[in-house]
């Protein structure tokens, strides 16, 4: 999801306005996308240990392993 707002943010608004001058607006719009994507990644979630999922996730294979 956030790659595709990035994408659609980046090319769905011009790089320099008619007048020549950058668009600030679509540079603060991903910055703002980008320190929102940074608060995701220092955050910290915690998961609390279920022992069926541990038990069906180490049974599990890549298609490497075979």
């Amino acid at each position: 999801v956030f790659m595709r707002d990035v994408t659609l943010c980046n090319y769905g608004n011009p790089k320099k306005l008619k007048n020549g001058l950058f668009n600030f607006s679509k540079l603060r719009i991903l910055v703002q996308m980008f320190d929102e994507l940074h608060q995701y990644q220092r955050s910290k979630y915690y998961h609390p240990s279920d022992d069926r999922t541990q038990a069906f996730c180490s049974k599990l294979w890549s298609l490497d392993d075979h």
